[in-house]
C-alpha cells in the first residue's frame, strides 16, 4: 500500500511541475512567447492522450514475469524524471522554431512517459481495494489524495519560490538545479510501485484478450456512472486548468504588484494552508461518506470548486495579498474532496463492469482518469497562454497595465464558475449509493467462488 502513496507523489509532482511551472517560467525568465509555450506543451498531450486508451488495454493484456502493470511503471517513472530535468535546458538565444521544436520533443517523451507509468499505477490502486468496502475504498483514496497534495505542496507551492533564491545567481539557473531534486523526487516515487508492489490480478491478463479495445470502450461508455464522472471531471477540469494557469499571474502582477518573492511566498504558504486542512479531512471523509452518502459528498466537493471561483475577486486582492490563503478553505475541498469522491468511484465501477461484462479492465479505467489529468494540463498551458495574448501581458514587464490585470481575472473566474453549475446538476443524478454497491459487491463474490463480500 505505501509503495502506491509514492507513486502518488511521482504523479502529482511530475504534473506539478508541467503544469504550474512551465507556463510562468518559460513567459517570463526565459521570455518565450505564451503562444509558443503553449502549442508547443499542448500537441503533445493530444497526440498522447489518443494512445491512453491503448496503453491500458496493453496493460490489461499483458504477460510478464515482472506481472502487466510494473515494467510500464518502471520505465513510464524513468521517462518523467529524464523530461522534468531536460525541458528547462532550452536557450533563451535559440530560434522560435528550434525552441517549439525542442520544447515539443521533451513534451511528446514527457506525456509517453507519464501515460506508461500513471495509468499503471492507477490500475495498482483499482486491484489493491478490490473487494473492500465502500467506506474503506474512500478512506484508502482521503489518504492517497493527501500524498498528492504533499506533491503540489513540493512542485507547485515553493519550488518557484526556492527557483528564486539568489544563491542560484537566477532563475534560469536556479530552476535548472532545482529540476535535479523534483526530478528524484518522481523517480523514487516512481520506482517504488513498480519494485514493491505485489500484483494481485496479474494471472487475469488472459481474460482481457478475448476483449478489443473498441469492444471494451464501448461497454465502459454504456455504463452510466463512468460517463457523468467523465464529464463532471471535464467540466471541473477544464474550469480548474483556466484558473490555475492563471493563478500565478494574478497572484504576482495584481494581488503582489508584480513583486515575484512575495507572490511565491504567499503561494507556499497557501499550499502549507492546503496540506494542513487535508490531514485535517482525511480522518472526515470516510464517516461523512458514510452518514452523508457519496453524492452528497460530491456536491460538497463540486460545490467547493464554486466557491473557490465565485470568491477570486475577493480574496485576490492588492490591498490585502495574504489574504488570497483564505481562499484554502474552498481550494482544500475542492481538490481533496472532489478528488477522493471520484477516486474511489472507479474500482465501484470496475466491480460493476465486471458483473456485467465479465472482465476486469483497470487498465482502460485508469487510461480514462490519466487522459481527464492531460486534458486539465493541457488547457493550463493553451489556453491561458491565449488569455496572456488577449488581455496585452507583457511578459519582460514589471507591472501590468489595468486592462491586462482586469481581463485576467475576469478569464481565471467566470468560465470555471459556469461549468461548477452544470457540474452540480449532472451530480445530482449520480447513482452509485453504498447500497447499491453492496449488492453488486455481493453478486460478485457470489459469481467468483459462492462467497461473501466484505
Amino acid at each position: 500500500m505505501w509503495s502506491l502513496y509514492g507513486g502518488a507523489i511521482s504523479e502529482w509532482m511530475s504534473m506539478g511541475v508541467i503544469g504550474r511551472l512551465v507556463m510562468p517560467i518559460l513567459t517570463t525568465g526565459f521570455a518565450i512567447r505564451p503562444e509558443v509555450v503553449s502549442w508547443a506543451m499542448t500537441l503533445p498531450r493530444m497526440l498522447d492522450a489518443v494512445l491512453d486508451p491503448f496503453v491500458g488495454h496493453l496493460s490489461d493484456r499483458t504477460q510478464s514475469r515482472w506481472g502487466r502493470r510494473r515494467p510500464f511503471a518502471f520505465i513510464g517513472a524513468l521517462l518523467c524524471a529524464a523530461m522534468a530535468m531536460a525541458i528547462w535546458w532550452i536557450s533563451p538565444k535559440w530560434s522560435e522554431a528550434v525552441q517549439f521544436g525542442y520544447l515539443l520533443t521533451v513534451g511528446t517523451v514527457f506525456w509517453v512517459g507519464f501515460a506508461l507509468f500513471s495509468i499503471s499505477i492507477y490500475a495498482m490502486n483499482y486491484e489493491l481495494v478490490d473487494g473492500c468496502s465502500y467506506q474503506h475504498r474512500v478512506r484508502f483514496f482521503a489518504i492517497r489524495s493527501l500524498f498528492c497534495q504533499v506533491a503540489v505542496l513540493a512542485a507547485g507551492g515553493w519550488a518557484y519560490w526556492l527557483v528564486l533564491r539568489p544563491m542560484f545567481g537566477g532563475e534560469i539557473a536556479g530552476i535548472r538545479w532545482v529540476s535535479i531534486i523534483l526530478a528524484s523526487l518522481i523517480l523514487l516515487g516512481g520506482w517504488a510501485p513498480a519494485l514493491l508492489f505485489k500484483e494481485r490480478f496479474a494471472a487475469r491478463a488472459k481474460e482481457a484478450t478475448s476483449h478489443s479495445l473498441w469492444q471494451g470502450m464501448r461497454e465502459a461508455w454504456r455504463i452510466q456512472p463512468m460517463r457523468q464522472l467523465i464529464i463532471i471531471r471535464l467540466l471541473l477540469g477544464f474550469g480548474f486548468a483556466i484558473f490555475n494557469g492563471l493563478y500565478l499571474y494574478v497572484n504576482i502582477y495584481h494581488a503582489c504588484g508584480g513583486d515575484k518573492m512575495l507572490a511565491t511566498k504567499i503561494a507556499g504558504l497557501t499550499e502549507i494552508a492546503n496540506v494542513a486542512l487535508n490531514v485535517l479531512q482525511v480522518p472526515l471523509v470516510a464517516p461523512l461518506a458514510r452518514r452523508m452518502g457519496r453524492r452528497s459528498l460530491l456536491l460538497v466537493g463540486i460545490g467547493a470548486h464554486l466557491g473557490l471561483a465565485a470568491t477570486g475577486f475577493l480574496f485576490f486582492t492588492p490591498d490585502m495579498p495574504y489574504l488570497q490563503i483564505a481562499s484554502t478553505l474552498f481550494w482544500a475541498p475542492a481538490g481533496f474532496v472532489f478528488g477522493t469522491v471520484c477516486a474511489s468511484a472507479i474500482p465501484d465501477i470496475c466491480d460493476l463492469d465486471e458483473l456485467q461484462n465479465g472482465t476486469r479492465r483497470e487498465g482502460l479505467f485508469g487510461a480514462a482518469i490519466v487522459f481527464l489529468n492531460k486534458m486539465e494540463v493541457a488547457l493550463c498551458t493553451l489556453i491561458p497562454g491565449y488569455v496572456l495574448v488577449f488581455s496585452g501581458f507583457v511578459g519582460d514587464a514589471v507591472k501590468q497595465s489595468e486592462h491586462t490585470l482586469f481581463w485576467l481575472r475576469v478569464c481565471s473566474y467566470t468560465p470555471y464558475v459556469l461549468v461548477g453549475i452544470i457540474a452540480i446538476l449532472i451530480a445530482l443524478r449520480y447513482p452509485l449509493t453504498e447500497q447499491v454497491m453492496a449488492k453488486v459487491r455481493a453478486d460478485l463474490a457470489q459469481r467468483r467462488n459462492g462467497g461473501t463480500a466484505t
